[in-house]
């Protein structure tokens, strides 16, 4: 190995040394391996040429050799880059630009098989312009010290420039013109020489630059907020530091992720670059002033929604920067939408299904309603907003009774638990069912009671017609048989006696059925029923039991009472048959007293025997059919 090659890998080597050495966690100590690695494989070709030569090609070894002496700086160059983070950073065209040198450069030196400048390789067509430079030292100028040149120069001086004060650019001016004035100045004196010497210049070259831009922690190196490790760097603030002319001095990772491009590819550009709502906010905002605003940013993937807090901050003296942080609220912006939504879909099933429904904390504070209970109980907006006592007493206003209204309430608030049910009428004749039930939300000790109110008046409506149907006649609308002895069962109970029972039959329908029709039999049938409820008190009972058979249940009345009934039915009839000259109403009765409950239990046998005497003696031509 010549005493050059030997004193750059000694540079090299105790640089990535300290690198490891003083700042272990960082991958830079990859690099070491790799070069490590380099130099094993040097020392190798050295000892294979020196103790096998008849077995050491020399065409293979020199271009072996030469895409060391080009790897080398290639390595400084990732050192370098490795050090100040940036690495990882390159674009792929980049990294792949930057392993593919030394490949390049052995392509382009090949030589031919006695390593002639008659050989193959492209070198030697540069070569053939200039006889006296070897055709190595070509192929090492143009596909090495060029695109290594150009490459750190365009990379730095692209990104890191900007940031670096004037002090050090002298050092980077002075890193950059070394190899390139240095090396054909050497190549005029010496090829042989030069070839040797090209890559310890250019690895000095990068050394200097590795220097300027790698120096610690300092904001040359890292920017503002320093490392990717550091602590500001891994906020989930994405926070942005601007300068007077609206240009991005630096940001941190969580920010350089929302746009979705590197963090050094985003330094030195204008803030427009980074989002363009942030910089109409910026753009639009007061110097001097501290601004809160919420703000969607619509150009990242996926959109965010911020709050965006803009303030100034000194730095280095009279200089005056920007401070932007931006806080991600998509998270709670969408579950704020998501409930918005559901609740508007819950009003919307309540609205359809129910007359009203509120919540109300323990003191009875209504915190929550549907828009259909202002209507149900014909309020204003502002009725549920005045506490207990005040929607309390406006609804109780709507009530038909107010004070149960009040008891109701009242009842129902003291209670911690359990549900309670209320059927409540209202001044418009409305009827309302009333129920609440307590809640506690999960993690909560708080009660809450829900309240929903029902317009039950339709289904009141129902059922007292289905109450009415079961216990009534459908074609006369008096009572019927079930309901009759449901009476009788009861008034065994009771101690309202005397009671009286008159059985009636309406003579001749079957007749009238034949010979007008039946129409006509049922029309005698509620005629003789409206005779019978117009003849009898309020609380009497008038029953059809039968086709044609009625009975009357008079409550607490003696034979005395019962034939006065039994006068104002004969007179009704016989006023019916005057008016109507149609088929008449003929009635044939009995009736029966009870005094106790023994006599009770038959007075429905005795009352219609008495009924069928009357009938056979109208028959026999009686005047009267009284028995």
């Amino acid at each position: 190995m010549s005493p050059v090659l030997s004193v750059l890998s000694a540079i090299i080597s105790l640089f990535f040394i300290r690198s490891v050495w003083s700042r272990k966690h960082l991958p830079g100590f990859r690099l070491y391996t790799w070069l490590a690695g380099a130099l094993s494989l040097w020392c190798l070709l050295e000892g294979w040429q020196a103790l096998l030569p008849s077995l050491a090609p020399a065409e293979l070894f020199s271009n072996l050799k030469l895409a060391f002496m080009g790897l080398l700086p290639v390595l400084g160059l990732a050192g370098a880059l490795d050090q100040t983070g940036k690495l990882r950073l390159l674009e792929r065209w980049q990294l792949g630009g930057l392993v593919g040198v030394p490949a390049l450069g052995m392509a382009f030196s090949w030589f031919g098989p006695d390593a002639s400048p008659a050989g193959r390789g492209l070198s030697v067509r540069f070569a053939s312009l200039l006889p006296s430079v070897p055709p190595a030292a070509v192929s090492l100028i143009v596909m090495f010290a060029v695109p290594l040149a150009l490459f750190a120069g365009a990379y730095y001086l692209r990104s890191a420039w900007p940031r670096i004060t004037p002090a050090r650019r002298w050092l980077v001016a002075a890193a950059t013109a070394l190899p390139i004035l240095t090396i054909p100045a050497v190549f005029l004196v010496d090829s042989e020489l030069a070839l040797q010497t090209v890559p310890a210049l250019l690895s000095i070259g990068l050394f200097g630059l590795a220097a300027v831009f790698s120096g610690g922690t300092s904001p040359l190196s890292f920017g503002i907020f320093g490392r990717e490790d550091s602590f500001i760097n891994r906020l989930t603030l994405a926070v942005l530091v601007i300068d007077a002319s609206g240009r991005i001095l630096d940001l941190n990772e969580t920010a350089a992720h929302w746009a979705g491009m590197a963090r050094q590819g985003l330094i030195g550009r204008p803030i427009f670059d980074f989002s363009r709502q942030v910089g109409r906010v910026l753009l639009e905002s007061r110097r001097g002033v501290t601004f809160d605003q919420d703000i969607a940013l619509d150009n990242f993937a996926p959109p965010r929604y911020c709050h965006m807090h803009i303030s100034e901050e000194p730095w280095k003296g009279d200089q005056i920067l920007r401070l932007i942080t931006l806080e991600d609220h998509t998270r709670f912006i969408k579950e704020a939408e998501n409930l918005r939504r559901d609740r508007a879909l819950l009003e919307a099933a309540l609205e359809g299904h129910q007359s009203g429904m509120m919540v109300t904390d323990p003191n009875g504070r209504v915190i929550l309603r549907t828009a259909n209970l202002l209507q149900t109980f014909s309020l204003p907006e502002h009725a549920f907003n005045t506490g207990l006592l005040g929607w309390r007493n406006q609804m109780a206003q709507v009530m038909k009774d107010p004070a149960r209204f009040h008891r109701f309430l009242d009842q129902t608030i003291q209670q911690t638990t359990g549900e309670t049910l209320e059927m409540l009428e209202m001044s418009s004749g409305r009827w309302l069912e009333c129920r609440s039930h307590t809640t506690v939300l999960p993690g909560s000790e708080t009660i809450y009671r829900i309240w929903s109110f029902t317009d039950y008046t339709e289904q009141a409506r129902r059922e007292q017609e289905l109450e009415h149907l079961s216990t009534h006649d459908s074609l006369t609308g008096v009572y019927n048989r079930a309901y009759f002895e449901n009476e009788l069962r009861r008034l065994r109970l009771g101690r309202r006696y005397p009671v009286s029972l008159i059985v009636l039959d309406v003579d001749g329908l079957k007749a009238i059925n034949d010979r007008h029709g039946h129409p006509v039999g049922d029309e005698i049938l509620r005629q003789a029923a409206q005779v019978l409820q117009r003849a009898c008190r309020s609380d009497d009972v008038v029953a059809r039991i039968g086709g044609d058979e009625y009975c009357v249940l008079l409550m607490h009345a003696d034979s005395q009472v019962a034939e006065h009934v039994i006068d104002r039915i004969f007179s009704l009839q016989n006023l019916y048959n005057i008016r109507q000259p149609g088929p008449g109403l003929s009635l044939s009765l009995g009736y029966a007293v009870a005094n106790n409950p023994a006599e009770l239990d038959t007075l429905f046998q005795r009352a219609d025997s008495l009924m069928y005497a009357a009938r056979y003696k109208k028959r026999s031509g009686g005047a009267r059919s009284l028995i």
